[in-house]
Formats: structure tokens, sequence, C-alpha cells
């Protein structure tokens, strides 16, 4: 998954924090449904970039990201939230 944003036009960010997290639900073989927490993922990126890939996810699954400018003075902003699901196995989009 490719992430990517615009440089807010009123803050001068210092960095920006990415952070994603998902939990998915299936139901196995012999029908029952399984819960798979995927811990959450916390990352920092350089105020220049605007594009960040997330690699290694699973198939089918909803992942919640969020992508928040952080201030040089390093005060709770808020992020931009999306959620995102993955295509099937063996699926390309």
């Amino acid at each position: 998954m490719i992430l990517s944003w615009r440089r807010p036009s009123k803050l001068d960010p210092l960095k920006y924090k990415i952070s994603y997290g998902a939990h998915k639900e299936f139901y196995d073989s012999q029908g029952a449904l399984q819960r798979l927490p995927l811990p959450p993922v916390e990352v920092f990126v350089d105020s220049e970039r605007t594009e960040y890939s997330i690699d290694s996810l699973f198939p089918f699954t909803s992942y919640q990201v969020n992508i928040t400018a952080v201030p040089p003075d390093e005060s709770p902003r808020p992020a931009a939230k999306m959620i995102v699901t993955t295509a099937m196995a063996g699926e390309q989009q």
C-alpha cells in the first residue's frame, strides 16, 4: 500500500507520524470464526517526504491508517484518518 499526502499549507511540519493497525476476522476450514488482532505500528518520516509504502499486508484485511503532521513544538494535532481494505489473495489492483 502506498500512502501519499500533501504538505499542510498553514504548518511547517517537523515530521509526519504514520500509524496503522488492523483486526482481521475470518472463518477457518472448520467454519469457526477466528480473530487475528494485528498490533499497531507507528513510524515517523522526514518532513520532506509526502509518500510512504507499507509492505507485507494481509489479504482481505481492513487497516486503519492515521497520518499526522507533527509541528516543531510537537504539540498534538488531528490526524487524517482512513480505512483501507486490501485485495483478496492473488488479486492485484
